[in-house]
């Protein structure tokens, strides 16, 4: 299945084809439902895209995405996760703006990283991992054993 970037870079090129041609946007947007459905763009989206391309030439317009500047788009990248993880096991007490602080970036991004990649919960104020691991299982059940035990004296 091709990518949401590839299906616009063929609907751009496929607009730009089109309106060259005179379509008008209607026709473009009603041709374009009926190829692709539901991956197609919404009408005012081939109406500003044609209406950059108007007047200008064909031969110099550019269809995909230029570079921008500011911030990345994405925080959540391995190198954060790794320092996110890393910062979790050396403080499981460690607050999610603290780790913001830390790396520069949203708390929102740190949220995603700990609880959606990372699969880290809060339980007691500590963050916690979702799987317990076989040695934690063990260590469980040893301490309910114990437990029961001294219940039964």
């Amino acid at each position: 299945m091709a990518s949401t970037k590839d299906v616009r870079f063929k609907l751009r090129a496929g607009i730009e084809f089109l309106s060259v041609e005179g379509r008008s946007p209607k026709e473009i947007n009603q041709w374009f439902k009926l190829s692709y459905g539901e991956a197609c763009v919404y009408y005012s989206t081939v109406c500003r895209w044609v209406s950059s391309l108007k007047g200008g030439d064909p031969t110099e317009s550019i269809l995909r995405d230029q570079k921008r500047l500011g911030r990345p788009l994405i925080a959540s990248n391995v190198a954060n996760q790794k320092t996110v993880d890393s910062m979790i096991l050396g403080n499981r007490r460690i607050k999610q703006k603290d780790n913001a602080k830390e790396l520069e970036i949203s708390k929102e991004r740190v949220q995603h990283v700990t609880t959606d990649i990372l699969g880290y919960r809060k339980v007691s104020a500590r963050w916690a991992p979702r799987m317990l691991t076989d040695e934690m299982k063990m260590q469980r059940k040893t301490t309910c054993a114990k437990l029961l035990k001294h219940y039964e004296e």
